[in-house]
């Protein structure tokens, strides 16, 4: 529908500017010439018209916007908490080249898809981001894929806590 709305004002504004183009004619010597003025009418055809595209339409699609913020790799909500974003941060630039996980638009391929993984209905945050933690601090389940604390500390914590609350979301 939007792709539609922008459509139809750029082709209105074609037809504007062709009846416009409509009233200049040119004489034998090629010089321009004005055939005539607008009447009232096209006059408010033309005033409304360009009030639309300069007031109308960047409107009409700024409410079409949602809360969401593009960063980088993805988005995050303008609700979302300091530590939320500081652990949406650190898990792109760090587990997002392995993991999938749909709200920090990681598409990784070797790691499991924690949206599938741990996006349990119903499932605990507090015992989601322990096994979370758990798994950076001990790494991949055969020790080749992911080394052992990736991640330390506050940065283990923030991501673990992160995932916790987007995983499946």
């Amino acid at each position: 529908m939007n792709a539609m709305l922008f459509v139809l004002v750029w082709v209105l504004s074609a037809l504007a500017v062709l009846l416009v183009a409509m009233y200049i004619t040119r004489d034998k010597d090629a010089k321009p010439t004005y055939k005539g003025k607008l009447d009232g009418g096209a006059k408010l055809v033309v005033a409304l018209g360009a009030l639309f595209l300069i007031v109308g339409f960047p409107a009409a699609v700024l409410s079409k916007t949602s809360d969401r913020v593009p960063s980088g790799a993805g988005t995050y909500t303008l609700n979302a908490s300091k530590s939320e974003q500081d652990g949406l941060v650190i898990f792109r630039s760090t587990c997002a080249s392995c993991h999938s996980l749909s709200a920090a638009n990681a598409r990784g391929v070797y790691g499991p898809d924690l949206d599938v993984k741990l996006g349990q209905p119903g499932a605990d945050p507090k015992a989601t981001a322990a096994r979370v933690e758990g798994a950076i601090k001990l790494g991949g389940v055969t020790g080749k894929q992911m080394p052992a604390e990736l991640l330390s500390g506050v940065d283990a914590k923030l991501v673990s806590e992160y995932v916790a609350a987007v995983a499946g979301k």
